[in-house]
C-alpha cells in the first residue's frame, strides 16, 4: 500500500505488537464484536457471543488472534449443534474456553518449525516472567541453550 505525508511513517502490521494483557475489558470487547460481525455470523452464533461474550472477554488467555480463531473456526459449528438442539450450555463454556487457552495445531507446528535457538529465546522470554528485562531474557538464554545452539541475541 502507497501511504503519503505522515501516513507514509506508519508500521507495518508486522512491526505492530499488541499485548493483550494490557488491553482494557472494552478493547476486548470490540475485537470480539469486530471479528463477530466480520464474519457475518448466523442467529445462534450470535446469540452464543451475546451470551458468552463476558468470559471470553474475562479470559486471562484472550488474545485478538484466538479469538478471530474461535468466531471463524469454531463458532459456526457451536452454532449448527445449538440449532440441531444437541448443545448444551456446559459444552459450548468448555469449546469456549478450550479454543481460548489452547495453541492450535498451527501453533503447534509453528513452534516445531522453529530453529532450535528460537526455541530457547521463547521458553526464556517465558520464564523471565512478566516484566521481563532484555538483559534477564539474554541471561536465561545463555544459561539454558546448549552452547552449539546459541545465536547472538543482540547485534
Amino acid at each position: 500500500m502507497d501511504l503519503q505525508g505522515q501516513a507514509g511513517k506508519f508500521p507495518s502490521p508486522g512491526a505492530v505488537l499488541v499485548k493483550a494483557a494490557d488491553l482494557s475489558k472494552r478493547e476486548k470487547a470490540l475485537i470480539l464484536y469486530r471479528h463477530a460481525r466480520a464474519v457475518g455470523l448466523e442467529e445462534e452464533a450470535k446469540t452464543i457471543v451475546r451470551k458468552y461474550a463476558k468470559s471470553m472477554v474475562n479470559d486471562a488467555s484472550f488474545t485478538p488472534e484466538r479469538i478471530r480463531r474461535l468466531v471463524k473456526e469454531i463458532l459456526p459449528g457451536l452454532a449448527r449443534e445449538l440449532k440441531a438442539g444437541t448443545l448444551d450450555d456446559d459444552r459450548i463454556s468448555a469449546e469456549i474456553r478450550e479454543a481460548i487457552r489452547n495453541p492450535t495445531d498451527q501453533m503447534r507446528k509453528a513452534f516445531r518449525a522453529l530453529d532450535n535457538s528460537y526455541k530457547w529465546v521463547l521458553l526464556s522470554l517465558l520464564e523471565a516472567g512478566h516484566l521481563a528485562t532484555v538483559e534477564r531474557v539474554k541471561h536465561l538464554y545463555e544459561a539454558h541453550c546448549p552452547a552449539e545452539t546459541q545465536r547472538p541475541l543482540m547485534s
